[in-house]
């Protein structure tokens, strides 16, 4: 005896769903035998880990629990009312997920190597020094340490650095501008 009702069970007359509104726990195992590898697919593409897809396919599974009794045969497939149920819990996860803030620890910090990490803050803690070095200086020895590596390493003259500057070649002294150098 066939029944009309798609996915039901022929001694019942009732869909898995229907049977899991009517708080039928073996209706429950049989969901999850018969829709757990369809929600786990779905589940993986957008969780990023192995842990949050299964606290995501749990979730799911629970609105399948709380909202089985919206179920309508006539409308739809059991596997449609699903997906459906984990598609939008899958989505409501993600807006919770971007809505809070992101936390590193240091711990994550230091176990992720790849991106060089060390180096950038390294890098920023070396140009606040150097920063606040050229502070103590005064505005013509700022510009004298802040050009010299520009002009020297190319090559040029000390006399463009001193036109560069507006100072005639007696302004600047070589001591001078290693003295900068020395305090950066």
């Amino acid at each position: 005896m066939a029944s009309s009702v798609y996915g039901a069970k022929p001694e019942t007359g009732l869909s898995i769903l229907q049977r899991i509104a009517k708080k039928d726990k073996m209706a429950v195992e049989e969901c999850f035998d018969k829709y757990g590898g369809l929600v786990w697919s779905i589940t993986k593409k957008f969780t990023n880990s192995r842990e949050d897809a299964e606290d995501a396919v749990q979730d799911i599974f629970i609105d399948i629990w709380k909202y089985a009794g919206r179920f309508d045969a006539a409308k739809s497939a059991e596997s449609s009312f699903i997906v459906l149920l984990a598609r939008r819990r899958l989505i409501d996860r993600l807006r919770k997920f971007n809505r809070q803030p992101k936390v590193f620890f240091l711990d994550e910090i230091a176990n992720n190597q790849s991106d060089g990490w060390e180096k950038k803050l390294q890098m920023q803690i070396e140009i606040q020094q150097a920063v606040q070095e050229l502070n103590k200086l005064n505005p013509q020895q700022r510009k004298v340490v802040c050009l010299a590596p520009v002009c020297y390493p190319n090559a040029m003259a000390s006399s463009l650095l001193f036109s560069i500057l507006d100072l005639n070649s007696k302004g600047v002294k070589y001591p001078k501008l290693e003295c900068g150098r020395s305090v950066l």
